[in-house]
């Protein structure tokens, strides 16, 4: 018994940290209710242990009915406890509910382009301030990978006098094509061209509007 005293206190005080939560969250009501009960029970068994059962020997009967009567409601009581117990297993618990959160990082931003036939799918990664992945993967009529001759980037701010920043886009995988280290210096929405050499005598453009954020 003592054993398992310290072991639900030790779990009590790693589970709920600040006593507040006790009365504040549904995990220390559901505590609450377990230690009452608990405490209960606990009672009933020193009540049977020191009191109704050596007066068993003295008033027959009478006790056995006393000492019957105790034990169903420790019984009782003892279901509750196994109720409580099964509940705190599916509540989180406040230590869970007071960490910190932290912002995601952006994922970045991505759009599909189609031009004369032709799909490029942009991608800007993470679309925030500084450097940045442009990647575009081109796609022909079939749906099938397409690729080009050379493929450039040019990226633009006109509402901050931004002149349109080109990049080679060398190939990375088949119809795939992509440059890291693009500096995009402040946030926007930045005018993406992509200009896709597909013959030697096509160029296929495709622009795209891509929002950087803060």
């Amino acid at each position: 018994m003592a054993v398992l005293l310290l072991a639900g206190a030790g779990l009590s005080v790693l589970q709920i940290a600040d006593p507040r939560a006790i009365l504040t969250t549904a995990y220390g009501q559901i505590w609450s209710g377990k230690i009452v009960c608990a405490l209960a029970l606990l009672g009933l068994a020193a009540l049977n242990r020191w009191r109704l059962t050596p007066r068993l020997e003295t008033m027959g009967g009478m006790a056995a009915a006393r000492l019957r009567a105790s034990v169903q409601t420790e019984m009782v009581v003892a279901a509750l406890v196994v109720l409580f117990t099964a509940g705190l297993g599916t509540t989180p618990p406040p230590r869970t509910e007071s960490l910190p959160v932290f912002a995601e990082k952006p994922a970045g931003f991505s759009t599909a382009v189609v031009a004369r036939g032709r799909t490029a799918i942009v991608t800007v990664t993470p679309a925030t301030p500084g450097a940045n992945r442009v990647e575009m993967r081109l796609t022909g009529p079939d749906g099938a990978p397409l690729d080009a001759l050379e493929v450039s980037a040019e990226l633009a701010l006109p509402t901050a006098r931004i002149e349109g920043i080109t990049r080679p886009l060398p190939k990375v995988a088949p119809g795939v094509y992509a440059s890291d280290g693009i500096t995009l210096p402040v946030a926007g929405s930045w005018a993406v061209r992509l200009d896709a050499l597909v013959s030697d005598f096509e160029k296929v453009p495709f622009r795209a509007v891509v929002p950087v954020g803060r």
